[in-house]
């Protein structure tokens, strides 16, 4: 088991590194767009909008995952993470910014689908879904690495310096990977079966994911996905911004911002608890309700308060109302183990992965479609506009099959839906 640890923790920090140098660009946005003198939706359109390769790089690296094995997948994708980094830091122009931001979508898909992918197999099913959510926790610990990155680095190197240093933490994280994480056994199996039965290993083609026994799961897996991240970043992206609209110093921003998403770290574990004991279902339905209201409150509510009151109300009510509307984007914790569990082992991560990924053409427009609302509506109100993808979030879940608890072992077939 304690090997077992040392696995679940080390693609923790995978994640951490990979979603903290995505995460990094909703701090310098506001740099890109001065140093290139462009408009900050423009500067957010060529940050964000190359996240939608993560569509190809899911896939890409699910495909990996099922025929080469999943700790080579997560290796390769580890590696452009650190190159990633890199090469976004010495970027000159927009062009390059997004011929750079295009790799960093498609290791985005990867580390995920592929780390995931062998979480859910190694995991007690009982417990599967609290470890999947402590592996999610990467992604708020990946607040606090572009935090401390652009808190400390960024005011002496610039955001440069900030991204060319993000590839030191990636570089020793692909160390750890290859001398503490271990091929998943589930995976060896399926393997060391088709080599007994001399079978050939058949890549898995997309189509096969919308045969008739799948395409239910993954038409409607994949608009939860796009719709649960396009609200998420429509919402999380401009945080920063909207601390600076209801006054607060630009200089402490990067931390009021951890702060407010800290919030998820409790939210990730609550909801791999709540999935494992009562479903995956119930707990997904109660998290994007919650999320839908307290987006609502989160954007309207301190906007008319500084109207009303003043700055330090309004202040205020952020500050007590982020962490509540952080904790209940816990729901993210539950793709991991719940598209796992909707797919069998010759296609899991080709499955998990394309799934996921699409989701992330809503990572790729959410910022920028809430930049474009925020002209009309004000900040505020465009951030209240997104609560709309989480209320569709809510009933689309019940749609799919209950999984929590279901074992991995021999299931050369998908579960009945």
């Amino acid at each position: 088991m304690s090997r077992n640890w040392a696995m679940l923790i080390t693609i923790m920090f995978a994640w951490m590194a990979d979603s903290g140098d995505s995460l990094l660009y909703s701090y310098v946005l506001g740099s890109v767009a001065k140093e290139w003198n462009i408009t900050p939706a423009l500067a957010a359109s060529i940050g964000f909008l190359p996240m939608a390769a993560a569509v190809v790089g899911g896939p890409l690296f699910g495909f990996i995952a099922d025929k080469y094995g999943r700790k080579k997948s997560l290796l390769s994708a580890m590696f452009l993470v650190a190159l990633s980094g890199i090469l976004v830091g010495i970027s000159q122009n927009p062009t390059q910014m997004v011929l750079s931001r295009l790799l960093v979508g498609l290791v985005l898909g990867g580390i995920w689908t592929a780390g995931m992918t062998l979480i859910s197999e190694i995991w007690d099913p009982k417990s599967r879904g609290k470890a999947v959510a402590v592996v999610q926790v990467g992604f708020p610990l990946g607040y606090l690495y572009a935090s401390i990155l652009t808190y400390f680095v960024s005011p002496s190197f610039g955001w440069r310096g900030a991204y060319i240093a993000s590839a030191i933490p990636s570089l020793l994280i692909f160390i750890a990977i290859w001398f503490f994480v271990n091929e998943s056994p589930l995976w060896l199996k399926t393997k060391g079966e088709d080599k007994k039965t001399k079978a050939k290993a058949q890549s898995v083609s997309i189509q096969e994911l919308f045969q008739k026994q799948y395409a239910t799961k993954t038409l409607v897996a994949s608009l939860i996905a796009f719709l649960g991240m396009y609200g998420y970043w429509a919402v999380m992206t401009w945080i920063p911004s909207y601390l600076a609209v209801v006054g607060f110093n630009a200089k402490n921003i990067p931390l009021w911002t951890f702060f407010i998403l800290s919030g998820a770290v409790v939210g990730y574990l609550t909801h791999g608890t709540i999935g494992d004991r009562y479903g995956r279902k119930k707990a997904f339905g109660l998290f994007f309700l919650g999320t839908a209201i307290f987006t609502l409150v989160f954007g309207l509510l301190p906007v008319y308060l500084a109207k009303a009151y003043n700055q330090d109300v309004a202040r205020t009510s952020v500050v007590l109302i982020g962490p509540i509307l952080s904790f209940f984007t816990g729901y993210f914790s539950g793709y991991g183990a719940y598209y796992a569990e909707l797919f069998p082992t010759r296609i899991r991560g080709s499955a998990v992965g394309f799934c996921f990924n699409v989701g992330r053409i809503g990572t790729s427009i959410g910022p920028g479609i809430t930049g474009a609302l925020a002209a009309f509506f004000g900040v505020g109100g465009a951030l209240a506009i997104a609560s709309i993808s989480f209320i569709i979030s809510a009933v689309l879940i019940f749609l799919l099959p209950e999984t929590a608890g279901i074992s991995f072992e021999a299931d050369t077939k998908s579960i009945s839906s």
